[in-house]
């Protein structure tokens, strides 16, 4: 990592506030060894996501890191006991993780959870970071700021989520190669102190060949994403409140010229996502499913189990890059 602020050295505790942390703990003893950010919108997506890794990668569930040990005798009861069934189911050649009731002993966030639900087994930290890019960006600068505390040199941010897909299909993945914003440009804007600021929206060529190449079975595309302030009238949609202002004539012309421009997917948070992370010296990798082509229509209208297949298409082509490095 690069380029992080100097003034982090004179916070004394530096309070990483959403994630209910600070550098008082041990951070480096509890993150030391991550390698991984995987991170998307869904506090449920990211506990679910971790469970899968842990049975794909032969990761022991029981291993969790719980973090600082608040004062809570019940909790601290209930992970004794969830952990010591855990291990004794396991043992006996059954499937523990699968058991919501025994997992939520075992699998619980560190630190707050009121913004974000961070987990973290073996070298990989599992995060949801809300919705959009202000969300996103919090979450970014204090995972950033945990990762230097601890010691981490050279982790590897992946945003793994969903997205509209531009020209591609439903449960399609899309792994980016380019992100833009929403007048089709390859930067992303801030208002710092008054003033407008503008980074390049650049991301690891390599990096994203690289986790197409464990596609396996799954269809996967390498695209530009777009990334909007905005689900409705950000995206072109026809569905939302507000009139909109503009046609279905219109909504297709500017689809069908993101496409030609590279477009695959649309969502919320590409461009913040590759820019921090390029400006911090981070590996980054954003691996989307689509949930619907956005040129046949504006509404998800697959059924809850397809869904969680599309979701589930994205996350395991991830694990299976993660597989790959082991």
């Amino acid at each position: 990592m690069e380029n992080l602020n100097p003034h982090i050295e004179e916070l004394d505790p530096d309070v990483l506030y959403h994630l209910g942390l600070d550098s008082s703990i041990d951070l480096k003893a509890m993150f030391g060894n991550v390698k991984y950010v995987c991170m998307g919108g869904s506090a449920d997506r990211a506990e679910d996501f971790l469970v899968k890794a842990a049975e794909q990668l032969e990761l022991d569930l029981g291993e969790i890191e719980h973090g600082p040990l608040v004062d809570d005798l019940p909790k601290k009861i209930g992970r004794i006991m969830g952990t010591t069934a855990f291990r004794v189911l396991r043992a006996l050649g059954l499937h523990p993780e699968r058991n919501r009731v025994l997992r939520k002993l075992i699998v619980q966030p560190i630190g707050k959870k009121e913004r974000f639900s961070m987990f973290k087994l073996g070298p990989i930290i599992f995060v949801n970071h809300g919705m959009g890019m202000p969300s996103l960006s919090i979450l970014l600068h204090e995972i950033t700021k945990l990762l230097y505390h601890a010691g981490v040199e050279d982790p590897i941010f992946i945003r793994v989520g969903t997205s509209g897909g531009v020209g591609v299909e439903g449960g399609d993945v899309v792994v980016t190669i380019g992100a833009l914003n929403g007048e089709l440009e390859p930067f992303r804007e801030h208002i710092v102190l008054g003033e407008r600021r503008r980074w390049p929206a650049d991301i690891d060529p390599e990096l994203a060949q690289e986790i197409l190449s464990c596609a396996g079975r799954f269809h996967v595309v390498l695209g530009k994403t777009l990334g909007t302030d905005d689900f409705y009238e950000g995206q072109g949609r026809l569905d939302g409140a507000l009139n909109p202002g503009y046609t279905e004539a219109d909504k297709m012309i500017f689809l069908r010229k993101a496409h030609e421009a590279g477009v695959r997917n649309i969502e919320m948070e590409s461009t913040e996502f590759v820019v921090f992370c390029r400006r911090a010296g981070i590996k980054c990798a954003i691996v989307c499913a689509a949930l619907l082509n956005r040129l046949n229509g504006d509404q998800v209208k697959a059924t809850p189990v397809q869904l969680a297949r599309f979701s589930d298409n994205a996350e395991s082509v991830v694990l299976n890059f993660i597989k790959s490095r082991q």
